[in-house]
């Protein structure tokens, strides 16, 4: 439905300039007619519903807005796709509705490594103290993170916010946010492993596959001395 929305308002904020652009004719016409139709009137309506003040129908979206419209829309589909989550290793708790069919990055990405860490990305199964908490029964408010910053070790908190990844955000998941345009807030994560760009998802690959590599040195490490 989301996506569905957004192609709507790309079409309605894209008529006023082609209407601009076009002389002669009837086209001009469009945006002066006073009809409410009742797809008009849906539209309006949904503006509303996203917090726009007094819509007036297609006239009313100019494309500088249009960027405000799509994140608004962006966490509303967050909201609900994560409200149906109900198991750890599901990308519904991300906010990733499912794929319809077989994932793009599987064909755009040629590593089998990186898109087996994009997948476990996607399907919150990156190694970390949320996944480890669940089969060890450890209370979901006690898996925290190592960064010793309290906070869960959740997928948006490594991609997002952790102290530990500071070096690989900066590679991979900063440029993704700057060409999305979108703010670094929990539901942005949704977006970035969301597979609605080959290059961001590489990036995103990326960025996963660097943090199982460190997680599994780290543990072999650990496991070293009591082998010896």
């Amino acid at each position: 439905e989301m996506k569905a929305w957004k192609r709507i308002f790309n079409f309605c904020a894209w008529l006023p300039i082609a209407v601009d652009d076009t002389h002669g004719g009837f086209t001009h016409l469009v945006l002066q007619d006073n009809h409410i139709s009742p797809r008009r009137k849906r539209l309006s309506a949904r503006l509303t519903s996203l917090g726009f003040s007094s819509p007036s129908g297609i006239a009313i979206l100019k494309p500088e807005s249009l960027t405000e419209v799509k994140m608004r829309l962006a966490r509303l589909d967050f909201a609900s796709t994560t409200s149906r989550a109900r198991r750890t290793c599901s990308g519904l708790a991300l906010g990733i509705p499912p794929s319809e069919g077989i994932p793009s990055y599987c064909y755009n990405i040629s590593s089998e490594h990186l898109r087996k860490a994009l997948t476990r990305a996607r399907t919150n199964s990156l190694p970390s103290a949320i996944l480890t908490g669940r089969f060890q029964g450890t209370p979901f408010s006690m898996r925290l993170c190592s960064c010793q910053s309290g906070a869960l070790e959740t997928i948006d908190h490594t991609f997002l916010s952790c102290l530990l990844w500071d070096e690989e955000r900066a590679r991979f998941v900063a440029p993704a946010l700057a060409e999305l345009n979108i703010p670094s807030q929990p539901w942005t994560i949704s977006m970035l492993l969301a597979d609605i760009h080959p290059g961001i998802s590489l990036q995103m690959a990326r960025f996963a596959a660097a943090v199982i590599k460190k997680k599994e040195q780290n543990d072999s490490s650990r496991t070293e001395p009591l082998n010896n």
